[in-house]
Formats: C-alpha cells, sequence, structure tokens
C-alpha cells in the first residue's frame, strides 16, 4: 500500500496522538506496529506524523496533509499563502507551475473554473494530488512536466521556484529552477504572471524585476517573500509592503523626506518589509519623520507617531562610545537585560554582550550602537510600541 492508504488509519492516529504528547515510540512499540501492520510503512508513517505536529502552527490546514520536510520548509505559510491567492482571485483559470505540496495551489485553485498544477518531481506531485484531493471544490489537472514546458491557455501564472542549490539555499536567480533565463521564457508566453522570490534576493541588480510591481510581503516581524507581479497583473510599478496576517499594504509614492535631523525624543525602526523595499524616506513623508543619518535605517521625531510600519522607541541617554560609561549607566538604573541593536557596528551582538556588565537589575531597555559621523555612538532607550 501507498503512503496515502495509511494517513487516515487507526494507526496513523495513534501515532500522531503518541507523537503529540512529546513521546517517542519504543522500539517495542515500533516492532508491535510492524507486526500488527506488516504491510504499513511505519517509518515514513512516524516521518509524515511529526511533521504535520512540526508545521502545525505554519500551514495550519495540512492537519491531514502529506508532507516532506523539504517542501514543508519552503511552502508558504497559511496567511502567505492566502495572500498569493488573492493575487489570482479575479481569474478562472490558473496555473501554478511549481506547486510543491500544494500550499499556495490551496489558495490560488479557490473559485477556479480550472487550474494546473505542474511539478517536475512525480513524488511531490503525486503529495499534491493528494492534499488537493481533500478539497473536492479544487478543478485541478495535475501534470508532471518543466515549468517552462507549459503551454496549456490560462489567465494567469504562478510560480515558486526551487531555490536550493546543491541542497543549499541560494539568493542566486540563475541558480533556481526554473532559472530567471527560464521565467524570461514563461514571460514571453504569458503576461500575467506572480513569482514567489527570495526575501533575500538583490533585486535592484536585475532588469527582468523591473518591469512590474515588487510585493514585500512581510509575516509578524519577518519578511517572507518577494513576490513580483508581471506589469499586465499589476498595473503598477509602485513598489508595495504588506504586513500579515493584518494585510495592511504601504504603497510606494513620490513623495520623499530626504532630512537629516539630531535624534530627538523618539526613534523609530521601520520594519523589515520598508526597509528591504528601499521605502524608509516614502515612509518618513508620510508619518512627518526624519531621518538621523543619511545610510541608517533609523527615523526620529519629537512627537509620537502610531503605525504598524514602525516601532517607537523612547530615548533615554545619548552617550559616546565608552564601555566605562554604559556599564556605569546599566549599574545606576538597575537595568537587567539590554536589547542590543546595531547599525554600521561590525562586531556581533554577542561579542559585544560579553564586554558589559548586567547584574540582576529590574529593568528592561534598548541599546543602539550606531556608527554616525565615521564615529560609533549608544543611544539608550526603552521600546514603547
Amino acid at each position: 500500500m501507498h503512503l496515502q492508504n495509511w494517513i487516515n488509519t487507526e494507526l496513523f492516529q495513534e501515532i500522531k496522538s503518541l507523537l503529540q504528547k512529546s513521546l517517542r515510540p519504543s522500539i517495542n512499540q515500533i516492532q508491535k506496529w510492524a507486526n500488527d501492520n506488516p504491510t504499513a510503512p511505519i517509518s515514513e508513517l512516524i516521518t509524515s506524523a511529526s511533521l504535520q505536529i512540526k508545521y502545525k502552527e505554519k500551514l495550519q490546514i495540512t492537519d491531514k496533509w502529506l508532507l516532506t520536510e523539504k517542501n514543508a520548509q519552503q511552502a508558504s505559510s497559511y496567511a502567505v499563502a492566502e495572500y498569493n491567492g488573492s493575487i489570482m482571485q479575479e481569474f478562472t483559470k490558473c496555473a501554478d507551475l511549481c506547486c510543491g505540496i500544494g500550499m499556495d495551489l490551496w489558495a490560488i485553485a479557490k473559485n477556479k473554473t480550472e487550474c494546473f498544477a505542474i511539478d517536475l518531481s512525480p513524488e511531490i506531485l503525486s503529495f499534491a494530488k493528494y492534499n488537493m484531493s481533500l478539497y473536492p471544490d479544487r478543478n485541478i489537472n495535475f501534470l508532471n512536466m518543466k515549468a517552462e514546458d507549459f503551454t496549456e491557455p490560462v489567465e494567469c501564472i504562478f510560480i515558486d521556484p526551487d531555490r536550493r542549490f546543491d541542497d543549499k539555499r541560494s539568493n542566486n536567480p540563475f541558480n533556481m529552477s526554473p532559472n530567471l533565463t527560464a521565467l524570461e521564457g514563461i514571460a514571453q508566453k504569458y503576461s500575467k504572471y506572480a513569482i514567489k522570490l527570495s526575501p533575500m534576493l538583490d533585486y535592484d541588480k536585475y532588469d527582468f524585476f523591473k518591469d512590474g510591481q515588487l510585493h514585500f510581503v512581510q509575516e509578524h516581524n519577518e519578511l517572507k517573500e518577494i513576490l513580483f507581479c508581471s506589469a499586465d497583473l499589476s498595473q503598477s510599478k509602485a513598489k508595495k509592503c504588506v504586513l500579515l496576517p493584518e494585510n495592511i499594504s504601504f504603497i510606494e509614492d513620490n513623495e520623499k523626506n530626504t532630512h537629516v535631523i539630531a535624534i530627538k525624543k523618539y526613534l523609530y525602526e521601520p520594519v523589515v518589509s520598508i526597509i528591504k523595499a528601499h521605502l524608509i524616506e516614502n515612509l518618513a513623508a508620510k508619518l512627518n519623520l526624519n531621518k538621523i543619518d543619511q545610510k541608517l535605517a533609523l527615523l526620529t521625531s519629537d512627537i509620537t507617531i502610531e503605525s504598524p510600519f514602525v516601532k517607537r522607541y523612547e530615548v533615554f541617554s545619548i552617550m559616546d562610545f565608552s564601555l566605562k560609561k554604559l556599564n556605569a549607566f546599566i549599574a545606576e538604573h538597575d537595568i537587567g537585560y539590554l536589547d542590543i541593536k546595531t547599525r554600521g557596528f561590525s562586531e556581533t551582538v554577542e561579542s559585544f554582550r560579553k564586554k558589559i556588565k548586567i547584574k540582576k537589575g529590574k529593568k528592561n531597555a534598548v541599546l543602539f550602537i550606531l556608527k554616525m559621523d565615521k564615529k560609533h555612538q549608544f543611544i539608550i532607550a526603552n521600546f514603547t510600541s
């Protein structure tokens, strides 16, 4: 029997129940399962149950899915998949050209008259087919082929290239599968497409990503993906930052504030999507904030600003880079924990933390180590928003 035939059995539920209690099955228990179920793939069932438990928080809907470690890692989270699906909601005939285990496919195929699911791996495609069989309202055709060989007439396509190269993650689009050259070929056949890219991609280096709209999709405090939407799909070239799960957006415009002023009562730290999108000056103009340095991703004001796109810190002290002064300040103000943030500072946080003297104080604080005007400064603040 295939693994799919065992995933809904009492045996699988027994294995999963044991693992959910954080108990590892003993050798005797595994042998008993094998003796009672001589055709069962016990090892694979244990792995599948472990993966369902491990990725439950991220994927949410995969309680009965077949997963692999690699594909579960690479799969979009539930919130990100929902966002990716929303990009294609107006179309009735779509394709997911690198469907993996089916997380994005699950969202893309909603309310479609027809959807194509493509993957180069027959095994992973069979996993996706099984997973989507749990949703009888999805009308999906599964094709085992290269993404660049797909030619069916559809209105829009979604592509999540495999970004592993020699078993390691790569941020080079020529190491993806399909790679950048293949994507350019696909773009010649289909004018409306969305491509999921690494959040670490240096997108400014490649002309291909300039003719369309880049979505910088952040979930909680982590940049999850850069989604590139073609010009025909997005009808805009303005960069877009998206905060999930709230689904709040900030869109690039022509207004910028490049003024640099001295640090005021509050420091404002833009969220990671704003920083990656190079929209700090746009955000400064929108929120009436100013930069503290042309090279640093920090803003300032004497005014309390509330925005999901910045974290606010109230400045306690600004001092020269002096360990003696810093340690004296920590002792005087009963600080028991420092959240250390660096900008333009070459030493690691872990290494620097060993040099400061923190006792069992009752207060928490934030230490910014900044390089400004070719010298380093300490800014001690507390997190207020």
